[in-house]
């Protein structure tokens, strides 16, 4: 009742914004916490002339109510298709991976596929055997599909990954000729230098899928040994991260395979290590 004294006079929802944060931030009692984020989500709805939508994700997101988020996404898509997709950034950037299932789940509907349709025979010649029966038709099936394609993908991340990458690879202003006379420069023998520039490379290049240094010098990277392996083979996960499309025939050289694991095994580890990265 304070709080919605306070929006009505002021009719801002600055107050209720600085409400969540002082909850997020500061309350440790977890059903007092949901108790003061169900009002805030009243407030957020009712309490406003305008929705905020953005605080109201927020508070819904902290809630683990899917079902109500993905409500209000319906009915931002009809309203504001536009507002719909920013909230998509926001869950994507600040939700966890099984949260963002259960959203994309209630956004699908389905439909039935009908099944192909036999060709119907021609009738027998006279004098010609009757030929099989036709089969009987294969029952319908059906099939899920997203409400609006754009925001599944944005949800899923699919197009905030590919925007990553292509913005870090057209960005990238790396030299490589620093890493080039970096290696000539150092001892081979010396792992710690050796390991400073596999992992000065990695940083370099890290999310632009650029991994031409590692190509010219796979004899030289060949010189880690044990843990220094382990993380020479996981920065490959650091330069292809978010490139989830070719993760396994990247990485394919590197992972273990099912008969086979290595007396060290630190470069297969590395790999399974580089591939959770992408």
């Amino acid at each position: 009742k304070v709080l919605l004294k306070q929006v009505k006079a002021e009719k801002t929802s600055g107050i209720l914004t600085y409400t969540l944060g002082v909850v997020n931030r500061n309350v440790r009692d977890i059903e007092f916490k949901r108790d003061v984020l169900q009002a805030l989500v009243r407030l957020f709805s009712e309490g406003l002339d305008a929705a905020d939508y953005i605080s109201l994700a927020e508070c819904l997101t902290f809630l683990g109510d899917d079902a109500r988020l993905a409500e209000t996404l319906k009915t931002l898509l009809k309203q504001d298709t536009l507002m719909a997709y920013q909230v998509g950034f926001d869950l994507f950037e600040n939700s966890n991976q099984d949260f963002l299932k259960k959203i994309l789940a209630r956004l699908t509907y389905t439909v039935e596929v009908a099944p192909s349709v036999p060709a119907i025979a021609s009738p027998p010649a006279e004098g010609e055997a009757t030929a099989a029966p036709a089969p009987a038709p294969a029952p319908s099936t059906a099939e899920t599909k997203p409400i609006d394609d754009n925001l599944h993908r944005i949800i899923s991340g699919e197009l905030t990954t590919s925007l990553y990458l292509k913005f870090l690879y057209s960005r990238c202003n790396a030299d490589i000729h620093i890493l080039n006379q970096t290696k000539k420069q150092l001892d081979p023998r010396n792992a710690t230098t050796h390991l400073a520039t596999i992992l000065s490379n990695a940083i370099m290049y890290s999310g632009t899928t650029i991994d031409g240094f590692m190509r010219d010098n796979l004899e030289w990277l060949g010189k880690a040994n044990m843990w220094a392996k382990f993380t020479t083979t996981a920065s490959i996960g650091a330069i292809h991260k978010g490139h989830a499309d070719e993760a396994m025939s990247i990485l394919r050289p590197h992972l273990p395979t099912p008969n086979s694991v290595g007396a060290l095994p630190f470069q297969e580890s590395g790999a399974l290590f580089a591939l959770g990265l992408i």
